[in-house]
């Protein structure tokens, strides 16, 4: 589906690679990785009560909020995580009313092997919480409308809002009711974002009994989050007076169906060739791309290694080089749908 009156007013991330988006970028743009094959460091993780579990190197990025410090006691990682991509745009839009701001955030799910969540938990001295065989802090106490709650509450943003929380692209989902609220002309900024937390994810035991344990296989993403800022193009330059210039936009977003097997999700490596080729056999209109990535992650569901990181990778390079083509940023989901976003960089823009 084709869209033209958005603009991207700026993107930001943190990952455990860095805490400052333009190292992310770079990184980005060099071709690194933010996914290991490695086990992750669980040793670090830590059990509250009520199955709340604590990460010490997210958990102190919570106390450099500058929100009254009742509210804090609400957050937890995923909260914490998108806060922190967010909070510095509150005095950017400070002249835009908080209804008139969205947020659509997709969620995803937890980044860890079903045997070391298992190991780690029951490793657990004097625990009283009942362990199913993967568990989130989200299971017992936590519902995805709270992390709306914290950013809304804590931003002032109003407006429209919804938290995608699957493990078939969630960010393509927030991304797409972004547009289409544009269209309808319901916002005038929103936030399309994304987070995820190893060992955390809403209602994780649920889809642990559906999914087999290859769901959770490797490639496997610290914590981290990442965002764009966006508006309607005829906003434009009432964002330019708070020194917020569109880094790009957004020209299409699709979804395809692909074929039973067709991609492979244990070879990672293979999988652009892979999703590049079904896209010209569906004849996807390649005109004036001049760059073409997929996700890390070949089943699109570690929200780290896949977007909006990734296509915010990839219209930073377009800036960087001062080109005028387009990207493509695609995405291969759990159950072999492939989401694939179009977007361009400042030079694509033409503001009416």
């Amino acid at each position: 589906m084709k869209f033209s009156n958005n603009l991207i007013l700026s993107s930001n991330s943190i990952t455990a690679r860095s805490r400052v988006h333009a190292e992310n970028m770079d990184a980005l743009s060099r071709g690194l990785n933010f996914w290991t094959d490695a086990p992750l460091p669980v040793d670090r993780f830590t059990l509250a009560r009520h199955g709340k579990i604590d990460d010490a190197e997210v958990s102190k990025q919570l106390e450099s909020f500058d929100i009254k410090p009742k509210n804090k006691k609400y957050f937890e990682r995923s909260s914490i995580l998108l806060f922190s991509v967010i909070k510095d745009y509150a005095p950017l839009l400070r002249n835009v009313a908080g209804d008139e701001i969205g947020l659509y955030c997709g969620v995803g799910p937890a980044n860890a092997r079903i045997g070391d969540f298992r190991d780690w938990a029951a490793g657990i001295d004097n625990a009283d919480e009942f362990y199913p065989s993967v568990m989130a802090s989200s299971v017992i106490k936590l519902l995805p409308n709270i992390v709306m709650s914290n950013l809304s509450i804590n931003m002032g943003w109003r407006g429209e809002n919804a938290i995608f929380s699957s493990c078939a692209s969630a960010f393509f989902d927030a991304l797409n009711s972004l547009l289409t609220a544009f269209e309808d002309g319901s916002s005038q900024a929103a936030a399309a974002a994304s987070v995820s937390a190893p060992f955390e994810y809403f209602n994780m035991d649920s889809y642990s009994r559906f999914f087999g344990p290859g769901f959770f296989a490797p490639p496997l993403c610290e914590a981290a989050s990442s965002m764009l800022l966006c508006t309607p193009d005829f906003y434009a330059d009432r964002f330019a007076k708070d020194g917020l210039i569109p880094e790009g936009r957004i020209l299409s977003v699709d979804s395809y169906k692909t074929p039973e097997g067709f991609f492979n999700r244990s070879d990672i490596q293979n999988s652009e060739n892979m999703a590049r080729g079904f896209l010209m056999s569906a004849n996807y209109d390649f005109t004036d791309v001049i760059s073409f990535k997929a996700a890390p992650s070949a089943c699109g569901n570690f929200l780290t290694g896949g977007e909006p990181l990734n296509l915010m990778g990839l219209i930073y390079s377009l800036n960087s080089a001062g080109k005028s083509g387009c990207a493509v940023s695609a995405n291969i989901d759990y159950f072999g749908n492939l989401h694939v976003i179009k977007a361009g960089g400042r030079a694509s823009i033409k503001l009416p």
